[in-house]
């Protein structure tokens, strides 16, 4: 396993940056409905009878696992070529 040069670990700080970005926008937007719009995350998903905010608060962390496994995969494949 051969470790990254700092050349080549800071190409990958946009990536990582943008990522992170996303997660807190989304994090934070899911916080916001629930201070503000609670009656909103209430309702019932008719098909899955589970809350809007369950499903919600669930996507945030299927989001934060999908960004990662999308970052570990890009820095993998540069790091193999």
């Amino acid at each position: 396993m051969k470790s990254l040069k700092n050349d080549e670990a800071d190409e990958y700080i946009p990536l990582s940056i943008y990522f992170t970005i996303l997660q807190i926008l989304f994090y934070f937007s899911f916080i916001l409905l629930g201070c503000f719009f609670n009656e909103f995350l209430a309702t019932q998903i008719a098909v899955l009878n589970i809350p809007l905010s369950f499903a919600m608060g669930l996507a945030v962390i299927l989001l934060g696992t999908f960004l990662t496994v999308i970052y570990v995969i890009v820095v993998n494949r540069n790091e193999e070529s």
